[in-house]
C-alpha cells in the first residue's frame, strides 16, 4: 500500500473503486462505536477521499450504515482554478479566489470541496482553460491537484 493510502471502512452499498466522498466529521453514533478507530479516526474533516480498493472479505456491522466493508482510501485529486503557467509536479500553497458568484459555471473550480486556504498542493496536470464569462479568473486554467 503506497504511503498516501489509508485503510478505513465504508458502507457496503457505496463501496466501489473510484467512489469519492467528503468526510464531514464524526457523528454521535460513531463516537461510541467499537469500529471508530478503524473507520473514522484516520480521516481529516472536510477532505475529499477516493476509494482505491475494497476487501469484500472484511465486513462489519455498523450502527449508522448497516454493513461496512474494509476499503483503501486516498485523498482524492481535486480540480481547481489556478493561474496559468504552473508546471506538473510543482508544490505550492492554495489561495482561494475571492468570489461569491455561486451561479457562475466556474464556481466549483474556484471554490472546490476538500481544500482550504494555505493547504500545500502538488500540481498533477493541467486540464484546460476555464470557460469564459468571468473577469476575475479570465486567464486562469483548470488543474488537477493533490492536497498534501
Amino acid at each position: 500500500m503506497p504511503n498516501d493510502e489509508i485503510l478505513s471502512l465504508a458502507p457496503s452499498r457505496l463501496a466501489s473503486k473510484g467512489f469519492k466522498f467528503v468526510f464531514e466529521g464524526i457523528s454521535e453514533s460513531c463516537k461510541r462505536c467499537k469500529l471508530r478507530a478503524a473507520c473514522v479516526d484516520g480521516l481529516d474533516e472536510k477532505r475529499v477521499y477516493e476509494v482505491t480498493d475494497i476487501n469484500w472479505k472484511k465486513k462489519f456491522k455498523c450502527p449508522l450504515h448497516g454493513e461496512v466493508v474494509l476499503v483503501t482510501l486516498r485523498k482524492a485529486h481535486l480540480r481547481l482554478a489556478l493561474p496559468p503557467g504552473l508546471i506538473e509536479g510543482v508544490i505550492t500553497q492554495y489561495k482561494p479566489i475571492e468570489c461569491e458568484n455561486v451561479l457562475c459555471k466556474n464556481f466549483p473550480y474556484c471554490h472546490p470541496n476538500g481544500i482550504k486556504l494555505g493547504d500545500r498542493i502538488r500540481i498533477v496536470k493541467e486540464i484546460g482553460r476555464l470557460e469564459g464569462g468571468c473577469d476575475k479568473v479570465e486567464s486562469y486554467r483548470i488543474y488537477e491537484v493533490e492536497v498534501k
